[in-house]
């Protein structure tokens, strides 16, 4: 790696996400313990995403998202705790309204995010979910017709408001797709460059504005 310091941080980063998946799915035979850590997401994400909605109502932000933090990452962590909701719904039967409603406010927070990329991956993860687990496919259907409602309902509130949104995030979608193609050319003569080990986690920046062009000291 060019920078050693970007390099570990990055792999800092990614390690500990593995590590905490090993964590909780292989040390974490304790029932309690899992329904904890699903709880606690579950409320959190819910409480985030209120918020979260709240400022796209007020006009305090453009998309569904917190302060000081990127749409596209907002709506994945609304998403990856969707999973764990659905894991509490076959919990007490008594505390599955207030399951459904937080499915449902934190779907319309994910939706009004308009983060494609996490549509993508709560589609993909929809279909093995059915595939998988047929025996609650009428309750998934129940919390995606919520979650449908309960959008509905935000951007019949302030239509304006969702129109101009989806503008913003058009005219980002064009910049994005060019850039992105670029970033990928770059990154594919990079492999074929460096097939092995690459040029180290983190470091893909370093290289960026030489092989797409961009005039040096360009902010990236």
């Amino acid at each position: 790696a060019q920078s050693t310091s970007d390099a570990m941080a990055t792999t800092t980063r990614y390690a500990s996400f593995a590590a905490i998946y090993v964590i909780i799915t292989q040390f974490g035979h304790d029932r309690v313990l899992q329904r904890r850590i699903a709880w606690t997401l579950a409320v959190t994400c819910t409480i985030a995403a209120g918020l979260g909605l709240n400022d796209y109502l007020t006009g305090d932000a453009q998309l569904a998202t917190l302060p000081h933090v990127q749409a596209n990452d907002f709506a994945f962590i609304l998403a990856t705790s969707l999973p764990f909701m659905f894991f509490l719904l076959g919990g007490t039967r008594a505390l599955r309204p207030l399951l459904l409603a937080a499915i449902a406010l934190v779907s319309a927070a994910l939706l009004l995010s308009l983060s494609r990329g996490a549509f993508l991956g709560l589609a993909a993860g929809f279909i093995v979910f059915v595939l998988t687990d047929r025996r609650r496919l009428q309750v998934t259907l129940t919390a995606g017709a919520l979650a449908v409602i309960g959008t509905l309902f935000v951007i019949h509130s302030n239509p304006q408001r969702f129109h101009e949104a989806v503008s913003l995030k058009q005219n980002v979608a064009q910049q994005n797709v060019s850039t992105r193609f670029g970033a990928w050319g770059a990154a594919g003569r990079l492999a074929s460059d460096h097939p092995l080990l690459g040029v180290g986690p983190g470091n893909f920046q370093f290289h960026y504005n030489q092989l797409t062009g961009q005039p040096l000291g360009t902010l990236t």
